[in-house]
């Protein structure tokens, strides 16, 4: 489960955790360490690129 300080998911990396993992997100599910950084970073990368319009 993401902490409450990550940043909000957006579509596209709540879609990208959907591919992988077959998961709504929303819904309690257990997924891997790297599962979660990838959203971690997705989600970072979206906002640093949103901040940087």
């Amino acid at each position: 489960m993401l902490g409450d300080a990550a940043p909000h998911l957006t579509a596209r990396a709540r879609e990208e955790i959907r591919s992988i993992t077959g998961a709504v997100v929303g819904m309690t599910e257990t997924l891997s360490d790297d599962d979660l950084a990838f959203a971690r970073s997705e989600a970072r990368a979206e906002v640093d690129a949103a901040d940087s319009d």
